[in-house]
């Protein structure tokens, strides 16, 4: 694959045996945290009165509030917030604290992971189901893991192409394995089978719909293998047509192989190349193994792997009103300037249906929004 996809042209690192390395990596940790821990012990009498005589309780002016916060709170990440001074209220009083109080009551997690704004990191803490930490400081190391959007790309129209887009950021260890990771990887093509429909009336919660249970089929293209998912008995091999048409180019040798029993640790990837993640038949996710870096503190396998940061979502509004999310994709309708729209139900029953019937010939399907 370096024939297509130069390595030099993303900057990527040597293909590396992160076992091997973390394990050599983990040693010289070891002897710079002994070496650590033994300059403290020495100086731990003069650290103690430096602290003293340069503690925060020393800067206080006369008259200053003693309810003011000090210390940073356990669910803010950032170490430059502190909670914020307490409203009174005196402070109700004004329009602008109104409002803050009355959108931050109204605001749930669902509505910031859907509406338009970028967290880069976890605002709530995830909750470990048990408190025993199971992974030692040195025995393990986190993978970061980008998941890009799937994208329609033509070569015949290069120019005209959706550009590769950056969708969230996995956090996982070495001792997850190849399923645990594409499982924790979110898709709208997972959840719903784009079938034409005749109203808006159907039920797309039935089995008829449920595309995982259609085409549970899955694969990871990771340097030159493709890891398949066989856990279930109706899936197949999504890497066999392309492995017989590489032959046929001469353009390599490809493996196949299942990935239940491949973990990570033993992967050896490029860090910052693009691999490819296929699912539902043609949808095509490019992955990159971003960064890797030593577990120094107690940690729980449990955690992971989990989302660590995603990008900003932007979901259809509805083609006529503009105000509600769209649901349905209408195509070929001879009522609208465009071979395909979107709609919200609303518009859609009032605009394309009269008692129950379709009033002109148009193609309806669901559509979901990537939230």
């Amino acid at each position: 694959m370096e024939s297509f996809y130069c390595p030099d042209y993303f900057r990527t690192s040597e293909q590396m045996d992160l076992k091997d390395y973390f394990n050599k990596y983990n040693q010289l940790y070891k002897q710079a945290l002994t070496f650590v821990e033994d300059s403290e012990t020495k100086n731990r009498h003069q650290d103690v009165l430096l602290t003293k005589q340069t503690s925060i309780d020393k800067l206080t002016c006369p008259g200053e509030p003693e309810d003011v916060p000090s210390e940073i709170p356990d669910n803010i990440y950032s170490k430059t917030k502190l909670n914020s001074y307490p409203i009174n209220d005196i402070a109700r009083e004004l329009n602008v604290v109104q409002c803050k109080e009355y959108f931050d009551s109204q605001l749930s997690f669902k509505e910031m992971m859907t509406t338009n704004r970028r967290y880069l990191k976890p605002i709530v803490k995830s909750v470990a189901p048990s408190k025993v930490n199971d992974i030692e400081p040195g025995h393990d190391y986190i993978f970061s893991i980008l998941i890009y959007k799937p994208f329609a790309l033509e070569h015949a129209n290069r120019f005209g192409n959706e550009k590769m887009r950056f969708a969230y950021e996995i956090e996982a260890v070495g001792s997850n394995t190849l399923t645990e990771v594409v499982d924790s990887i979110k898709c709208f093509s997972d959840d719903c089978l784009f079938l034409e429909v005749p109203d808006t009336k159907v039920d797309l919660s039935s089995e008829m719909f449920n595309a995982r249970q259609a085409y549970p089929s899955r694969t990871v293209f990771i340097e030159g293998v493709f890891y398949n998912d066989y856990r279930s008995p109706d899936s197949v091999d999504l890497s066999k047509e392309v492995t017989e048409w590489a032959k046929q180019k001469d353009i390599g040798s490809f493996v196949s192989q299942s990935m239940e029993d491949v973990h990570l640790r033993d992967l050896k990837p490029k860090l910052g190349y693009p691999y490819v993640y296929i699912h539902q038949g043609n949808c095509e996710h490019i992955i990159s193994f971003s960064d890797a870096r030593l577990i120094t503190e107690p940690s729980y396998s449990r955690r992971y792997p989990r989302i660590s940061s995603f990008c900003t979502k932007y979901n259809m509004q509805c083609f006529l009103c503009s105000n509600l999310p769209a649901r349905w994709m209408v195509v070929k309708c001879d009522r609208f300037p465009h071979e395909k729209v979107f709609l919200c139900t609303v518009c859609c029953e009032s605009y394309l249906f009269l008692d129950g019937k379709k009033v002109t010939e148009f193609q309806l399907y669901p559509y979901r929004n990537d939230d």
